[in-house]
């Protein structure tokens, strides 16, 4: 069965996403890609690769996203974000930075094996 990536970015890191993805444009052909409504619009015009777009995250993609995590439906979340967004500060002084990691970890695993 053929693995799903999340494709998110906070806006000012939506650039830096779509130069990645253009870069691994090869290899994300061979996912199911998943984004954020912003994010996948912006992607879907730049890398001309079906994706199918959630929600904007502030109306709720983000949850979406979540969601397929919580399901076990997704296989990789990459996630370009602003450090200095004052929520992810909170989750990272309370320790989420595990689940960061081993997203980081996730991420590259299912794209090079």
């Amino acid at each position: 069965m053929q693995k799903t990536i999340a494709l998110v970015a906070h806006d000012h890191n939506k650039p830096d996403l779509v130069k990645w993805s253009l870069a691994h444009k090869t290899e994300l052909t061979k996912y199911k890609l998943v984004a954020t409504g912003t994010t996948g619009g912006i992607l879907q015009k730049e890398l001309d690769l079906d994706i199918h777009c959630f929600k904007s995250g502030p109306l709720g993609g983000d949850q979406q996203i979540g969601a397929l995590i919580a399901e076990g439906k997704l296989d990789c979340l990459i996630f370009f974000w602003d450090p200095l967004n004052p929520l992810l500060m909170i989750l990272m002084s309370k320790r989420y930075l595990g689940y960061v990691l081993y997203g980081i970890t996730g991420c590259l695993q299912c794209l090079y094996s």
